[in-house]
């Protein structure tokens, strides 16, 4: 059966006592639905923020730099960056340029050790080797390789699922 729980009406009927009324249900329908989480590859992101006059150019040139040294955004299933306070989220809607804005480079891939040895390296050191007024985001530390779980929802019929009950190490026929 399938409960209807929109259809469920509660009311307080003393002290510790809840009366339950309305409630409604459906017939088991053929197929059950399925939530399925699968590993699929790795991610990563790192942020810097750049400041001062004509912080846009300067963070369009730092994020060229960036992936010059992390071999380029072809060697990754999905890499990207955004200026984080300048259009990211939405279309231009800004008249004028930003005094700083925070770029965030992503990238995802399938292979861990690529990331970590060929992504990570590169964010912190363009502080040092591209333009004036940037810093490293300090409580970031260096990116690391995350696990990417994804998610797969789908139909399964009714007649292909064994239902049971386990206690333990026993299982009970539902």
């Amino acid at each position: 059966v399938v409960a209807r729980f929109d259809s469920v009406h509660l009311e307080q009927d003393g002290p510790d006592r809840v009366r339950v009324t309305g409630a409604r249900g459906e017939a088991a329908p053929e197929k059950l639905k399925v939530s399925l989480s699968y590993h699929a590859g790795w991610r990563a992101f790192g942020r810097l923020a750049v400041a001062g006059p004509e912080a846009l150019a300067k963070a369009n040139k730092v994020a060229e730099a960036f992936w010059d040294a992390a071999g380029g955004r072809a060697l990754y299933e999905q890499a990207i960056h955004q200026f984080i306070g300048w259009n990211a989220c939405h279309a231009p809607l800004a008249a004028c340029e930003p005094g700083e804005v925070l770029v965030q480079f992503a990238v995802r891939d399938q292979d861990e050790r690529k990331i970590n040895s060929r992504f990570a390296p590169h964010v912190a050191p363009r502080v040092l080797g591209t333009v004036p007024g940037i810093t490293y985001i300090a409580d970031q530390g260096r990116p690391r390789a995350s696990e990417v779980v994804a998610f797969w929802p789908a139909l399964v019929s009714r007649a292909a699922v064994r239902q049971r009950v386990l206690v333990g190490d026993e299982e009970i026929a539902v």
